[in-house]
């Protein structure tokens, strides 16, 4: 049996501006090196992508609108 663990996407960043992406375990904390400047990089903290539940059975505008959705 094949087991495939996914890891997240984050983003790392140098201090001379290089901008990297790395899929790693939550629980990794890696030590990522910049390859321009051989310098540490640091986790960058963002919003991240959000989540949407997309759709007919799953409000959507009508929250923001006002409108109530119909439940089945």
């Amino acid at each position: 049996m094949i087991e495939e663990v996914l890891g997240m996407l984050y983003e790392y960043q140098c201090s001379c501006g290089f901008l990297s992406e790395v899929e790693h375990s939550m629980a990794e904390n890696p030590t990522i090196v910049c390859p321009k400047c051989r310098n540490q990089m640091k986790k960058v903290i963002s919003g991240g992508t959000g989540f949407v539940l997309k759709g007919p059975d799953w409000p959507g505008k009508e929250i923001k609108s006002g409108v109530k959705h119909k439940a089945k």
